[in-house]
């Protein structure tokens, strides 16, 4: 008992007042865009989503629909690998150390999926970016066909997924996250073919950013044009309010599209 009052008190005194003022701001923005549907994005959505349900019969302005979004970033990254426009956003950040490193913590891949793409040598090479960036894509345009065998059961699956959320009308979906970056908008911008709106906690760049023929709108609550070391204290520790938030199924890592004769059905890892 003791325990749960703790608990309690803490969720009281740290995170109301936190997700206060954030959904303050959700329901501006709401009002503001009038968007499509709401995206809460996994995995501290699954957390957003409840308090949205729980406020909405007093608090907000309208009911639209809303999701609780099935995402991750090592996932997109893995299934826009082959992409030449998009994979620039997971190669344009700082690595140092081993392709097969590099290909496993940050995009997903087992050992057993690189080793029938690479050999040995070539997966211990040494690689730094975003330095060698230009030459590491040419590295992965050449076995372009093996990395699309491994990626396009997921890649087709998810974007099943997408279109089965009927995430339709010509107004733009606004995804609920922490944030900070907003890499996962920027594609799902793209796989959405929509023009997109995000409200973060933190943004290090706010505004519009221009993702093929669409923008994904990027609205922080708290502050902007910061990042992680810089010395604010949100961001630096921002994996503690990830920790905290986190939804109970934990990470996403890919998607399988189910064997049930039911329409829009998908099994999720």
């Amino acid at each position: 008992m003791n325990n749960q009052t703790s608990l309690y008190e803490f969720g009281y005194n740290f995170l109301g007042p936190i997700c206060s003022e954030y959904f303050y701001h959700l329901n501006d923005n709401i009002k503001n865009h009038s968007p499509s549907c709401l995206l809460f994005l996994a995995r501290e959505g699954y957390f957003f989503k409840n308090v949205y349900e729980a406020l909405l019969a007093e608090r907000f302005v309208k009911d639209i629909p809303r999701h609780y979004l099935y995402v991750s970033r090592t996932f997109l990254f893995k299934i826009t690998i082959t992409d030449v426009d998009l994979r620039k956003l997971s190669l344009n950040t700082e690595f140092e150390g081993a392709l097969g490193k590099l290909l496993r913590e940050r995009f997903g891949f087992t050992r057993r999926q690189l080793e029938t793409v690479f050999t040995e040598s070539e997966l211990d090479e040494q690689w730094e970016l975003p330095k060698q960036l230009t030459s590491l894509e040419e590295k992965l345009d050449q076995v372009e066909n093996s990395l699309n065998s491994i990626i396009t059961s997921s890649k087709v699956a998810y974007l099943q997924y997408l279109q089965a959320l009927h995430i339709h009308g010509q107004n733009m979906p606004l995804l609920v996250d922490v944030g900070y970056s907003g890499t996962i908008q920027k594609i799902l911008t793209s796989l959405l073919s929509k023009h997109t709106v995000g409200l973060y906690f933190i943004t290090t760049q706010k505004g519009q950013h221009t993702i093929g023929k669409h923008m994904a709108h990027m609205v922080p609550v708290y502050k902007d044009a910061v990042s992680m070391g810089d010395g604010y204290t949100m961001l630096d520790r921002s994996l503690f309010l990830e920790a905290l938030l986190t939804a109970p199924q934990g990470q996403f890592a890919d998607i399988q599209k189910s064997n049930e004769e039911v329409l829009g059905t998908f099994n999720f890892f």
